[in-house]
């Protein structure tokens, strides 16, 4: 999404996506066939980094030459969570990563017949759009965290994927655990009922679940104490449009908003 906004009308840059709108997180993702004929006619990858692609390594192996932005480049990784971008002010600094890594690309090779100052231009003008764009999600999260800082009850949270953590620890929500329910995660009975003990011990009120896994055990945790299921976006799926990051925090926060109210 970085690269789409980033090269808005620029008819000079075809940017394409090494993986389908559906995929989700990429820890387990391989390479396609395809994936690698892109590889291979591409100039630049830009990547999330932090250990996201796990696929790195076969890259760097087959295309040695092959200029990679980091768009994580200098982040401090929340307890080693690759999943970013759900603070829009690291995002934001995602954004100026990318931006810059392309820039210096651009002036270190010789293009010729393309006007190289009008698109690093272009891309300073998207970059700032954007980064203007992605601000105003962090304000309204910013007066979540008021909202919830003046709550009399400030409700700890389940979370059943970790990328909800950025989003958590950006407005205040004490995260009491962080349950991975992805493709080769399974809870047993007794997991699930320790769970339901410590839901109830602890009296946490949250129970962050995200649309791309089954919520079926937040749902059975739920039934049985006085938590409350709500359903997040990390923002790894979508329709592949530019606003597709900007939509998918809007959701986010009227969840929020929803479960700061339930809470009062």
């Amino acid at each position: 999404l970085i690269g789409i906004n980033l090269f808005d009308n620029i008819g000079e840059v075809e940017v394409k996506s090494l993986t389908d709108l559906d995929t989700g997180c990429l820890h387990d993702y391989q390479l396609t066939t395809q994936d690698m004929k892109n590889i291979s006619e591409a100039d630049i990858l830009v990547v999330n980094g932090g250990g996201m692609e796990a696929f790195m390594e076969d890259i760097n192996t087959n295309y040695p030459d092959l200029t990679v932005v980091d768009a994580s480049k200098g982040i401090e990784l929340y307890q080693d969570n690759p999943h970013v971008w759900l603070d829009p002010v690291l995002y934001m600094q995602q954004i100026e990563n990318v931006r810059d890594g392309i820039i210096a690309y651009l002036e270190s090779n010789d293009f010729k017949g393309l006007d190289i100052a009008k698109i690093k231009e272009a891309i300073i003008e998207n970059a700032e759009n954007y980064i203007a764009q992605v601000k105003e999600i962090d304000i309204r999260l910013e007066e979540l965290k008021g909202t919830y800082g003046a709550a009399g009850k400030q409700a700890k949270a389940v979370i059943f994927h970790d990328s909800f953590a950025y989003i958590a620890k950006r407005i205040g929500i004490p995260v009491a655990y962080s349950i991975p329910l992805d493709h080769d995660t399974s809870l047993s009975a007794e997991e699930i009922a320790n769970i339901i003990d410590d839901v109830n011990k602890e009296e946490i009120g949250y129970l962050f679940t995200e649309e791309q896994y089954s919520d079926s055990v937040a749902r059975r945790i739920e039934a049985e104490t006085t938590a409350r299921v709500y359903i997040i976006d990390s923002a790894v799926t979508g329709d592949g449009s530019k606003e597709s990051y900007i939509d998918a925090m809007e959701r986010n926060i009227q969840v929020l908003k929803s479960a700061l109210l339930d809470m009062e």
